[in-house]
């Protein structure tokens, strides 16, 4: 396992004892709008919401 996703499982659980929202994005992913959408999600029993990496570059327009 590569050190900075071992890191990311300790922050994971470490902040989960202290926040009651934690929106995580990897350093490539490109937001082209508001991240507000994600934040209202109900996660309610839920561990996490992901979603599909896109297939390329070109593919963002």
């Amino acid at each position: 396992m590569v050190e900075s996703n071992v890191f990311s499982l300790f922050a994971f659980d470490y902040l989960s004892k202290k926040v009651n929202t934690l929106l995580y994005l990897d350093a490539d992913v490109v937001c082209k709008g508001s991240l507000q959408d994600l934040l209202q999600l109900d996660l309610t029993e839920k561990i996490a919401a992901v979603v599909k990496d896109v297939d390329s570059i070109q593919n963002i327009r």
